[in-house]
């Protein structure tokens, strides 16, 4: 207990000088009455501060009022581990959760701070992506590489290259890449912590910055052998390089380019601008000058980079790899930049190469489909704006798409009409008429809409797209009250995927699903640390299986980055499924920081929805939480002190945070005990503030009436070191329950939690899980479509 709290002041002193040092920054920048203009449509911008600090903040100045509150309590803390101070382990977990809380109200002046004086997206659901990984960086540029967390180093490179027009190309690694990316989408994101050390070694960047937090100790000596320099900004990590911060920016730039120093501690950000520009320009006009030559001084790694054309593409790298890293991905990556091998195109590329222009045909449909081409090819066009132009419905632009599709997928590739427009339109059109092609087996029995444990008319939905009909306002309320889980397509006769038919209705017509309270919808946010047991493949795999069940997912950090490789082999996350926060979308909310906005998303719940006060109401806001809103926290490859300091504040709000494998070397999990009642153990419950008698641990306390309840073991557990993925899917599952479930949304709960334990429990697929009796409370909570075999086993 002592060492997690240790675990949970370090992680949390991160972000809490991370956080002095930006406000501090841009106050001496911006002033401090710059205001805090930081999202759109709400009136509750800083919920964590709100909650924790009891006040609002409304300019980057006040943000100060909550970083020494921060700084206070931390130092209190910390005192608490010498010698001879606290001795109980419960109130060491207790303090531990303290400063998980204290964390997020620091990540939330960290992203706020940046937010509004560096003009950060704010709320958009839709907004343009920045290009990942380590192929998207344009080594014929100047290459500036920035690495840790802290964007006002990189940001000042990138000010000061577009106030000079210099045209370099300045990229990052881990979660400064991700801000980086939000200052402006033209900046590169090269890939998450894990993969630090080759994008290193590749010798790719002619000058790397380094920041805060996540850098390797073995940076420096890396960069050494390849004379690649170094500037530390921040003095969080020097790495023992001189300070030349007094000195001019020609003389740093001498010094630099000379080899006379290695790199050098630079804080002043005007001046690193300049400095890290210039340098950059310099090493990359010299290499070009000898690159003819022997080039042993500038990358010692020249012969292993040619070495990669002997690659024969086995595979046996990445299988040999502990961390399912691609090694062989990454070899083609190398190969493709450095030693122009040919590109791999798809089919759909080469065949982009052909003719384009169609000769025009007698029939209408070919004339039309004709115009549609030229159309796509000049700019981005949705269905409807499509439609509007080419002057016919939706539905008949659909059926020359097919049309297109089928005759003419040469004139429809990425090259041709852009690739957000590609895959909006060809994916759309592809998932429309395969579920066209669905509904035609329909009988209209109706036996889905006795199913439904919204008592929505499905079936009303599906004979308007068996019929061709165009979809009117009582469709469009079936599409918004849908939950789909799925309950309605377990009887079907004819097998028919409803829940598919929604989602891509849904997509296809923009429209959001109604979030009531969220008594049913489910929220999975998968955070932390990129030392996933077998690559970010797993966590993507994960994260598509719940975003598929409707739940409403976020990312931040190298976690969002493993929902944007391309794992499926055919698009990342971010571009099969839309971007708003609702059910069975994918929120990318930013950095390590951006975390804060996940804990205030439960927290605007309960203020917004319950109307319960925000302002220092910390234990019933968190009492809400724990009770009603069914989210679950993943940090699938967590290993950092600042994970723990993340996940300790998610689990005081009443999240349960369930961890990979490495979570076992924190050495503490807070797991739930079925079995043994608190009466075995009055010493934990005599700490129990309100006095209510020795109660079982899983009872509740009505507050509308003063009543105590049994309730079922929900969440079961806080804190939970899984080892597989398979265990992962059942923890997801069961974690989302909560005592405050209404029947329908406890139906819908364990309609995942059964299926995913016959999908993924490895006992058969007619099977239940063996705790299903203590979920279920009434007979409205049992899933209808499975009524009569869970009633015979209860």
């Amino acid at each position: 207990a002592r060492e997690g709290l240790q675990l949970a002041i370090t992680g949390a002193s991160a972000h809490a000088a991370h956080g002095r040092h930006l406000v501090h920054a841009l106050i001496e920048k911006f002033g401090r009455n710059f205001p805090l203009d930081t999202a759109e449509n709400t009136e509750v911008r800083a919920p964590n501060i709100q909650l924790v600090c009891g006040y609002k903040p409304e300019t980057i100045g006040d943000l100060e009022r909550g970083i020494n509150y921060f700084e206070e309590q931390i130092t209190k803390l910390a005192s608490c581990l010498n010698v001879g101070t606290e001795s109980s382990d419960f109130d060491y977990n207790s303090k531990a959760l303290h400063a998980g809380m204290l964390d997020h109200v620091g990540m939330e002046i960290c992203d706020l701070a940046q937010i509004a004086a560096l003009n950060f997206p704010k709320g958009e659901p839709n907004p343009k992506l920045a290009e990942f990984g380590f192929g998207s960086v344009n080594k014929e540029k100047p290459i500036i590489l920035c690495v840790g967390h802290n964007v006002l180093a990189g940001a000042s490179a990138i000010d000061y290259a577009e106030a000079n027009n210099k045209d370099v190309e300045i990229c990052g690694i881990c979660c400064t890449a991700l801000d980086l990316g939000r200052y402006r989408t033209g900046a590169k994101i090269v890939g998450p912590l894990s993969y630090q050390l080759p994008y290193i070694r590749s010798g790719i960047a002619d000058v790397v910055i380094s920041d805060e937090q996540c850098i390797r100790v073995d940076l420096l000596e890396n960069l050494k052998k390849l004379k690649t320099p170094l500037i530390a900004t921040t003095d969080k990590y020097v790495s023992g390089l001189e300070d030349l911060s007094g000195e001019n920016s020609e003389e740093i730039i001498e010094k630099l380019m000379s080899g006379e120093i290695p790199g050098c501690y630079l804080h002043d950000l005007e001046k690193l601008g300049e400095v890290a520009v210039q340098v950059a320009m310099k090493i990359k006009e010299r290499k070009k000058n000898v690159q003819n030559e022997k080039t042993e001084n500038l990358n010692l790694y020249e012969g292993a980079i040619k070495k990669t054309n002997d690659c024969i593409n086995c595979g046996l790298c990445k299988k040999a790899c502990p961390v399912g890293v691609d090694n062989h991905l990454i070899i083609q990556s190398i190969n493709q930049i450095f030693n122009k091998a040919e590109e791999c195109k798809t089919s759909e590329e080469v065949t982009g190469n052909k003719e384009t222009e169609n000769t025009v045909h007698k029939d209408k449909e070919h004339i039309v489909a004709d115009k549609i081409i030229n159309l796509l090819k000049q700019k981005e066009y949705t269905v409807t704006a499509l439609a509007k132009e080419v002057g016919c419905s939706r539905q008949y632009i659909y059926n020359v798409l097919q049309k297109i599709s089928n005759e003419k997928s040469s004139e429809l590739t990425k090259r041709n009409i852009g690739k957000e427009t590609y895959y909006s339109l060809i994916k759309g059109l592809n998932e429309y008429y395969k579920i066209t092609e669905e509904v035609k087996s329909c009988i209209e029995c109706k036996l889905c809409n006795k199913n439904c444990p919204n008592d929505i008319q499905i079936s009303d939905l599906i004979s308007a797209i068996k019929e061709g009909k165009e979809i009117g306002a009582k469709e469009i309320s079936i599409l918004k009250d849908c939950a789909m889980c799925g309950l309605c397509q377990k009887k079907c006769p004819k097998k028919i995927n409803i829940r598919e038919v929604v989602r891509v209705e849904r997509e296809r017509r923009n429209i959001i699903a109604d979030i009531k309270f969220l008594t049913k919808e489910e929220i999975l946010a998968a955070v932390g640390c990129s030392i996933w047991p077998n690559g970010g493949k797993e966590l993507g795999e994960i994260l598509e299986e719940f975003i598929k069940r409707n739940f409403i997912v976020v990312v931040s950090g190298c976690s969002a980055m493993a929902a944007a490789s391309d794992y499926s082999g055919t698009h990342n996350l971010f571009e099969k499924y839309r971007g708003n926060f609702g059910p069975g979308n994918i929120v990318n909310v930013g950095s390590c920081v951006a975390n804060s906005h996940i804990t205030g998303a439960a927290m605007k719940v309960a203020n917004i929805f319950a109307k319960r006060n925000l302002r220092a109401n910390f234990e019933e806001i968190a009492d809400y939480i724990l009770n009603r809103v069914g989210a679950v926290g993943l940090a699938w490859g967590a290993m950092s002190a600042k994970a723990v300091a993340i996940g300790n504040g998610v689990n005081r709000l009443g999240i349960p945070v369930i961890l990979g494998p490495q979570g076992v070397k924190y050495r503490k999990d807070l797991r739930g005990d079925v079995e043994n009642p608190y009466e075995n153990n009055s010493e934990i419950f005599d700490y129990g503030r309100k006095n209510l008698g020795l109660l079982d641990r899983w009872k509740c306390y009505n507050t509308a009436n003063g009543e105590i309840f049994d309730s079922e073991p929900a969440p079961l557990h806080l804190s939970y070191a899984a080892n597989t993925k398979e265990e992962v899917m059942l923890l997801i599952s069961k974690l989302t329950l909560r005592p405050g479930d209404n029947t329908k949304g406890r139906s819908i709960k364990l309609s995942h939690y059964i299926d995913i334990y016959r999908k993924y429990g490895g006992k058969g697929k007619y099977t239940f899980p063996d705790d299903l009796d203590k979920f279920i409370r009434v007979e409205g909570d049992i899933p209808m479509a499975m009524s009569d075999e869970i009633k015979e086993i209860l």
